[in-house]
């Protein structure tokens, strides 16, 4: 994560925001368990951001690491000349089905690293089960 000299008035206004902010419930269910997509998040929090001052960005990239492709996501949250970035690299997703195109696997791979940015940056819970309960789960199977 990297932030702004100062991030004081950013902090201000995300505080705020955390106050007016509706909870989040998870919309969808895969992979196993359910979920918060990124549309939910920002339906909920774009307008609730904007009307505080932030803004939300997000860029994406292909790069090669190891023969693999990787896909790298930067999500910064602003406020003027303030800021706070984060940045996530992941290699692409691997198509689960016979008509998965390297498009729709990139398109995948930029919503997930998006998704947990967005999470990480707002601090958005977005899963129903916590991390220990999933290892138990996993464990029994």
């Amino acid at each position: 994560m990297k932030t702004s000299e100062s991030i004081e008035n950013l902090t201000k206004a995300l505080s705020k925001s955390h106050k007016e902010l509706k909870s989040f419930t998870v919309d969808k269910e895969g992979y196993n368990f359910k979920y918060l997509t990124l549309s939910k998040i920002y339906e909920i929090a774009l307008p609730v951001l904007s009307s505080n001052g932030l803004a939300l960005t997000s860029s994406s990239s292909v790069f090669v690491r190891d023969a693999l492709p990787w896909v790298k996501v930067i999500t910064t949250l602003c406020f003027g000349n303030e800021f706070i970035k984060n940045e996530l690299c992941f290699p692409l997703i691997e198509p689960t089905k016979k008509n998965d195109t390297d498009v729709m696997m990139l398109g995948s791979t930029i919503s997930y690293l998006t998704r947990y940015n967005v999470q990480s940056l707002l601090s958005i819970a977005g899963s129903d089960k916590d991390a220990e309960q999933m290892q138990i789960e996993n464990i029994n199977q």
